[in-house]
């Protein structure tokens, strides 16, 4: 029997559901990353990225940033 496309607004979602994961390892000069998604019970690397700084906590942040982006991918 198919439902009306009105009812499935209602049932739940047969989608499967990721979830991703963010590793941050601050070190004195550099920011690594590593971003990992798992789907049902599948863990995956997703991307690894790498990023220097010079110690201020501002510049840590920024490494952080990029290398975030540089693990995505993006």
């Amino acid at each position: 029997m198919v439902l009306p496309k009105v009812l499935e607004k209602f049932l739940p979602s047969k989608e499967k559901k990721s979830e991703y994961f963010l590793v941050l390892q601050i070190k004195s000069d550099h920011v690594k990353v590593a971003l990992f998604g798992k789907q049902e019970e599948q863990v995956t690397v997703v991307g690894i990225g790498q990023a220097d700084h010079h110690g201020e906590w501002e510049e840590i942040v920024k490494a952080a940033d990029a290398a975030i982006i540089n693990a995505s991918g993006d």
